[in-house]
């Protein structure tokens, strides 16, 4: 298994409604994709920093979000709330 981990600063005052659009749009679209097992959200709302974990079966289906259209479009949509582009990494799940 491998986690896809994307660290993202909000500009100011956006949190919120980054947080809303996660959990209401990319989330539902992301959980559609093949290999998808789990999502965890984590915000610092003094900092406006969110990092959302999501678990995959292999390291290619958390790579293959990328490519998908329909997460492109999702991630298009939060592009504009945030204040520095994502930080992205590909971790194996050791336990």
């Amino acid at each position: 298994m491998h986690a896809r981990a994307i660290n993202v600063q909000a500009q100011p005052g956006r949190l919120p409604e980054l947080l809303e659009l996660i959990r209401d749009s990319v989330g539902p679209t992301v959980k559609q994709l093949p290999g998808w097992k789990s999502v965890t959200l984590l915000a610092d709302r003094d900092a406006e920093r969110v990092l959302t974990v999501t678990t995959w079966d292999t390291e290619a289906d958390a790579r293959a979000v990328d490519g998908n259209d329909a997460a492109r479009a999702q991630f298009a949509r939060v592009m504009p709330l945030l204040a520095a582009p994502p930080a992205l990494a590909i971790y194996e799940v050791i336990v």
